[in-house]
């Protein structure tokens, strides 16, 4: 390894040192720049236009990158660039909305994982693809007429995220263990039934909780 690759690989080293080698010709040495932890904001928005993707996918993904350049990257023609910037914490809401219909369906799962992604562009998504709304069902902003939405999602995975999703009412609940066609449906949706709390549920909720669960027991012994 050279010495300037060894430099801007170094976690220790600070961003003023790391700034030193932002224009290295280098695409490796450049690369350990972008992806290194200490290396400055102003630096990183300084390298948004490299040439090289793997240079600005290393800004992408860099936790210091601000929304601002991470705004400025939402277009890049490299698919993995995107998708480091709908991963990346520090992408705003409105920049994760702006890219929600991104011709690469792994930079909308990364959206739709993101927790800043907003109940609205979350919505929007629910008729996605399968893998897609995999991730919408498991983002707690994800809200529950959305959930309500995908409990008869053809997808298993869809479902099983809507029935553990925290936000999933218990009457959507009890549908779908209602309308589950697989034992193990059924009992993985009691197993989550379980768990919820009834106190503020209305009576006619509590009873009918309350035979489904009877009835599994039944069928235990």
């Amino acid at each position: 390894m050279s010495n300037a690759k060894a430099v801007v690989n170094n976690p220790r080293n600070t961003g003023k040192i790391l700034d030193k080698y932002k224009d290295n010709p280098d695409i490796e040495v450049r690369f350990g720049v972008a992806q290194n932890s200490n290396t400055t904001p102003e630096t990183l928005d300084y390298m948004k236009d490299d040439e090289d993707d793997w240079v600005r996918r290393g800004v992408a993904r860099n936790p210091n990158t601000t929304p601002e350049t991470l705004d400025y990257l939402k277009k890049d023609e490299d698919g993995w660039v995107r998708r480091g910037i709908a991963k990346n914490s520090n992408t705003t809401p409105e920049t994760l909305d702006y890219m929600k219909d991104d011709k690469d369906a792994n930079v909308r799962c990364d959206i739709a994982w993101n927790l800043n992604t907003t109940p609205e562009t979350l919505d929007y998504m629910k008729e996605d693809k399968d893998y897609v709304r995999r991730d919408i069902v498991c983002n707690p902003n994800t809200t529950i007429e959305t959930l309500d939405y995908l409990k008869d999602d053809k997808d298993d995975w869809a479902r099983y995220g809507v029935a553990r999703n925290p936000n999933t009412t218990i009457e959507t609940l009890i549908y779908m263990y209602e309308n589950a066609e697989q034992k193990e449906e059924c009992e993985k949706i009691i197993i989550i039934l379980s768990k919820k709390k009834l106190y503020n549920l209305n009576e006619e909720l509590k009873d009918k909780i309350c035979k489904i669960i009877c009835n599994i027991i039944k069928e235990r012994k």
